[in-house]
């Protein structure tokens, strides 16, 4: 057991009062809805706020158990109660576990968040339907354990409609099946030749909010023709979308139905080959102008199909060139159909040579590439290769070729440190060559390395007819809360982007703090831009402020390989109760940059809730040992106002003082005060204004 609860359970015993301090609660969330467009819908009940001390409602959500972030803008009106998430397109094959709570934001002196409402998930509905049978359906719980208004039963409706639909519409069938809450699967037994089946789950909150699935629709039907298949894979060659598939494992089947889809995914049947067909190619699409798509299909000798399986598309390749830069990026469309992407290869040929060079190869889940130190003297040619996951299948994409003419260009651009300036202000430091003429640099900003980013600002560097080193600001981040990646681009004068800088990323510095240990464990995010020719490692300076007062010197430096510490507060708990942090990146000068640059985090603080622990007896017996009676404090100092007060038994002042370190030795004016019981006052403001009252008994004992 720890002290300062055996303290507190003294304090009990005694008698102690404590004050405390009025918050504003968390909003009670009670209800989810999927909406028939995929938005979902969140429904609360707004908390109290008899001190108007509300500001704004944040919504955080996680989604496949990623960490939770927050979804959208603040909500600054207390008294609204719902909110539609647009854009969330609820439920994705690959998204599950759609998660929310919310949090209040809150001025009681000082901006707080309040603790979460309850985490809910969102009902994510999925039916099982064997040929004209239906069929399973399985869900998932909004909690482990039921908030105590909603129903203990779930609503499950179903809908059987026609094919083709009846005028008019048949209606849904309420409560067909009210199964526990503690329930997330239900098999149903409705059979039908040709029928389309429709469900969706509901369940009900005391407050008159429902929460609902998204509705899954299956057809029923009893012509059970070849199961669904699909390409091997389409690839580009000599101007035309090769396709490639295998055997279907069913003898039945006799043909195969070569589709082609549109863009507007409409589907037409382009050639009808024999079983034992594995090859074919469609001229009729051109792979130069756009990707091309197809799915197959199996036709037995019933003339029975249950249409096309998975859609395969072709790598689109396009691209853009920066004849400043001398760099072509290219970009293309990723192959859709496998099960995914292991990587994709670059080729290059140069002035119609047939031979191809491999120029680099990138991640299943790029899409671009840079070629770079493009000339005016040679014509280039270009082809991306797919590789699926297995390492089995190949696709080519569309060839491009091109000339491109070169102008004079910025030669360098490099963001030198990125530093918090304050709750919605980073201050980026850029290096580049002003040799060239420019027309202005954009700045980018993103919360991952691969993106996506967008454009914060537009800035033009000062003249200069050498290198600049100028400083650009972003008023609208929220250092504070994550990290963010920023890269900056010279646009030239003809309106063209020219050179693109490194990535950086600002130092997001974050922990917790343990009252109880007197610790405070902070780690922070690692600098993703290295120099390989710096002359010494990079380091980081930890810097701590007590009560707001920082130190000039840092309390640790680290090395960049260090990202996390764990500060030790025993010898401070009495120099006061808000312990703040910030961290210093210091880059080492190099032969690059001949300067050291740094880079400050945001500011993290820990408020410590004080400690009062007040002696139940002394003995001022002159034995030295415990010969004089005073509470002892921690976290609460400075002290703008302190008085202790001691009254004997019938009410008589024995003893006061306004000095925390000063005791009483169990002397009264007129001589030994004598063994008994006495009762204290003790009241403390502290310099922030709030006040902290304790009053209780303690014995004399000589």
């Amino acid at each position: 057991m720890s002290k300062p609860f055996i303290y507190f359970v003294i304090c009990i015993l005694l008698g102690t009062v404590s004050t405390s301090h009025a918050q504003v609660d968390a909003p009670q969330l009670r209800c989810i809805a999927v909406e028939d467009n995929g938005d979902i819908t969140l429904t609360w009940i707004p908390p109290a706020d008899p001190l108007g001390q509300f500001l704004n409602y944040y919504i955080f959500s996680s989604v496949n158990g990623t960490p939770f972030v927050q979804f959208g803008n603040a909500i600054p009106n207390r008294l609204q109660n719902t909110e539609t998430l647009i854009g969330v397109g609820f439920p994705k094959p690959t998204l599950k576990n759609f998660r929310y709570y919310i949090v209040t934001e809150y001025n009681d002196g000082s901006t707080k968040l309040s603790v979460p409402s309850d985490t809910l998930t969102a009902i994510e509905l999925d039916l099982t339907v064997a040929g004209n049978v239906s069929g399973t359906l399985n869900w998932n719980l909004m909690r482990t354990n039921p908030l105590p208004t909603w129903e203990n039963k779930y609503n499950l409706k179903r809908k059987l409609e026609t094919v083709p639909p009846a005028v008019p519409p048949i209606a849904w069938t309420d409560k067909f099946a009210t199964p526990d809450y503690s329930t997330i699967t239900f098999k149903d037994d409705v059979a039908r030749c040709l029928s389309d089946i429709s469900y969706q789950i509901e369940l009900e909150d005391a407050s008159g909010c429902i929460s609902r699935s998204n509705l899954v629709k299956e057809r029923l039907e009893d012509n059970v023709g070849a199961a669904t298949m699909t390409y091997d894979r389409i690839s580009v060659g000599n101007g035309r979308n090769n396709m490639y598939w295998s055997k279907h494992p069913d003898g039945s089947v006799v043909k195969y139905i070569l589709i082609h889809i549109d863009p507007s995914g409409i589907a037409k049947p382009i050639d009808t080959v024999s079983s034992t067909t594995f090859f074919w190619y469609d001229q009729g699409h051109s792979a130069q102008n756009q990707r091309q798509c197809y799915v197959i299909a199996a036709l037995d000798s019933c003339g029975k199909s249950n249409g096309g399986g998975v859609k395969h598309c072709t790598i689109y390749l396009n691209r853009t060139y920066d004849p400043c830069a001398g760099e072509v990026y290219l970009s293309w469309t990723p192959y859709e159909g496998w099960a995914g992407v292991d990587k994709y290869n670059i080729y290059m040929a140069l002035d119609g040579d047939t031979n191809y060079t491999k120029i680099g190869t990138v991640s299943g889940s790029d899409t671009s590439y840079t070629v770079k130190n493009v000339n005016a003297l040679n014509t280039y040619a270009f082809y991306i290769e797919g590789i699926d996951i297995t390492g089995r299948f190949t696709s080519n994409s569309n060839v491009l070729g091109t000339k491109f003419d070169i102008p004079d260009r910025t030669k360098f651009l490099h963001i030198r440190g990125a530093s918090v300036i304050s709750e919605e202000e980073i201050e980026l430091r850029i290096l580049m060559d002003r040799k060239a003429p420019i027309k202005h640099v954009n700045v980018y900003r993103g919360v991952k390395r691969e993106g996506p980013f967008k454009k914060v600002r537009s800035v033009t560097p000062p003249l200069s007819i050498l290198d600049t080193l100028f400083t650009v600001r972003d008023i609208s981040a929220r250092p504070n809360q994550m990290n963010f990646v920023y890269y900056v681009e010279v646009i030239d004068t003809c309106n063209m982007p020219v050179k693109v800088s490194n990535k950086f990323r600002t130092i997001y510095l974050s922990g917790n703090s343990n009252k109880d240990q007197m610790e405070n464990n902070l780690k922070w995010s690692a600098n993703i831009y290295v120099d390989s020719s710096a002359q010494e490692r990079d380091v980081y300076s930890l810097y701590r402020g007590i009560n707001n007062d920082y130190t000039p010197d840092p309390i640790r430096t680290l090395w960049s390989n260090q990202l996390a510490y764990l500060d030790n507060i025993s010898s401070e708990i009495h120099s006061g109760d808000k312990f703040c942090y910030r961290l210093k990146l210091t880059q080492a000068p190099s032969d690059t940059f001949e300067i050291a640059d740094t880079s400050v985090s945001n500011e993290i603080c820990f408020k410590m809730e004080p400690d009062v622990f007040i002696p139940n007896s002394f003995t001022p017996n002159e034995d030295g040992i415990n010969e004089v009676w005073r509470p002892k404090t921690s976290y609460i100092i400075p002290f703008k106002n302190y008085s202790l007060k001691v009254f004997d038994r019938w009410g008589k002042l024995a003893f006061e003082t306004t000095n925390p370190l000063e005791g009483w030795n169990g002397q009264r004016n007129d001589g030994e005060a004598p063994v008994g019981i006495y009762v204290y006052r003790l009241e403390i403001v502290t310099v922030y204004g709030s006040t902290i009252e304790h009053r209780g008994r303690f014995n004399l004992v000589r």
